[in-house]
């Protein structure tokens, strides 16, 4: 598919996600325009001056988009579109303009449609105040009295996909009881976009996954179990991104909530950026996570590794981590060529290490045989002598311990139990 031609306004030299963005969205930045400002023209984002030598190079280079680095008014929308016959696009808008193209299960798709619905929303409140007969170049190309109709089904439209994301969330809900019952911990995977999350997650379930080398790969959660591990799913999630309206946050809140209801996080970075990006990302990512999530269940997790010429730059990067995450465990690694994973899948086992010792005394009858299978699957059986009863000694985590004992006051069994180093003490079966 043919690019589209467009002018870049930036009120500083910070240009480079932009253009990534803009890239990413089919467009072709044939020049930019910066001016040093502490905040945008009220009017039109740029100074009037810059807007007259925009009309001179319009004039000689024809456009067909004006993208904006950061995130513009209504009125820098109305202004520039009404001078210049063509579509201004902000950093929101490329980012929702690619999450349309990205979005494959119908949660994504719904979100990605409620997040544009509330972009487009103070938008058209704009046009309405301000329009006048003609045809506007934008998206709201259909005249005032179709815009007032448009309004109001903006409105019911975001009602309707509430309450069937509501729904959703239900279901996720119920799902995450069943993986709780069924002895699951889940990890997310989480971080800033393009650090190589699902390069990593195939490295660790030994599964295919969509990989690919651009922003916004990934936007439902997308769950396989981990190599090496019964009870461990991976699960890989939307990439962060910095100064995100809270409007965009919110609509992707189902997604998020499957980051802040896992048993840990894995926090990847990408080594290859420099320090500077590097530290903004960690405290992007920080802003997120905390305080739903604590620290000592996240792991950093420095991907690419294999790409830094200099191996020095590991104390640097972990000082700043420490900075931001100071109880999370660090990891380096290269998903790519395997470098540092059996070090991460040993820490993401130690973080489930199974720690505490039970003895399960069971009747030895039909309804107790019913669960030894269950028994066995969640826990690490460490010996199982069958008399008038059944004597198990089991090795399991504590978030476990309670849907073991509903099995065990189920058949009228009973069960005891130690905490590796603690000494031992009865484990109330019934709860």
């Amino acid at each position: 598919m043919s690019k589209k031609n467009a002018v870049l306004l930036s009120l500083n030299h910070d240009m480079e996600e932009i253009e990534e963005l803009a890239n990413t969205a089919g467009y072709d930045i044939i020049y930019v325009m910066t001016q040093k400002r502490q905040r945008p023209d009220p009017n039109t984002f740029l100074g009037r001056g810059k807007v007259k030598e925009l009309k001179s190079l319009q004039e000689e280079r024809p456009v067909e988009a004006i993208i904006l680095n950061g995130e513009a008014k209504p009125s820098h929308h109305y202004n520039l579109e009404s001078q210049f016959k063509v579509v201004c696009i902000d950093r929101v808008r490329l980012i929702l303009d690619i999450f349309s193209t990205r979005a494959n299960s119908r949660e994504a798709r719904l979100q990605v449609e409620k997040a544009r619905l509330r972009y487009e929303t103070p938008l058209l409140k704009e046009w309405i105040h301000n329009a006048k007969s003609g045809e506007h170049p934008g998206f709201m190309g259909g005249g005032e009295y179709a815009i007032d109709v448009y309004y109001d089904l903006v409105k019911s439209r975001i009602k309707a996909i509430d309450d069937e994301l509501a729904e959703i969330r239900r279901d996720s809900g119920t799902r995450r009881k069943h993986r709780v019952r069924g002895g699951f911990s889940v990890v997310s995977l989480a971080g800033y976009t393009n650090a190589g999350k699902s390069s990593l997650m195939r490295a660790l379930t030994g599964e295919d996954v969509l990989i690919e080398d651009r922003m916004f790969s990934t936007l439902s959660t997308t769950t396989r179990r981990m190599r090496g591990s019964k009870s461990v799913l991976i699960t890989d999630t939307i990439g962060f991104l910095r100064d995100l309206p809270h409007f965009m946050i919110e609509s992707f809140r189902t997604t998020i909530e499957e980051i802040f209801n896992s048993d840990l996080v894995l926090l990847v970075v990408d080594s290859g950026d420099d320090l500077e990006h590097i530290e903004e990302r960690l405290s992007t990512s920080k802003n997120i996570l905390t305080p739903q999530v604590v620290s000592n269940d996240i792991i950093i997790i420095f991907n690419k590794i294999d790409k830094l010429l200099n191996k020095n730059v590991k104390v640097f990067l972990e000082e700043m981590a420490h900075r931001h995450f100071p109880d999370s465990p660090i990891v380096f690694v290269s998903a790519r060529s395997g470098e540092g994973m059996d070090q991460l899948i040993s820490v993401i086992g130690e973080q489930f290490r199974r720690t505490l010792s039970l003895t399960v005394t069971l009747p030895n009858d039909a309804p107790s045989h019913s669960i030894i299978s269950y028994i066995f699957e969640m826990t690490d059986v460490i010996s199982i002598n069958y008399g008038d009863s059944i004597q198990m000694d089991i090795l399991l985590h504590e978030k476990d311990l309670t849907a073991i004992s509903e099995k065990v006051v189920q058949v009228k069994g009973t069960i005891k139990g130690t905490k590796e180093g603690a000494p031992e003490k009865d484990v109330p079966s019934e709860m």
